[in-house]
């Protein structure tokens, strides 16, 4: 169970940290549509 519990905050950066790279990658391929369509 220790284990666990210390590998549960582990697993919540790295899941925040993988949603924000899914949110800058969303975002700059947005950009480049724009760019494109311009």
């Amino acid at each position: 169970m220790e284990e666990f519990v210390y590998l549960r905050p582990v697993f919540k950066s790295i899941l925040a940290a993988s949603i924000l790279v899914m949110l800058i990658v969303l975002r700059q391929k947005k950009e480049l549509i724009n760019e494109f369509s311009l």
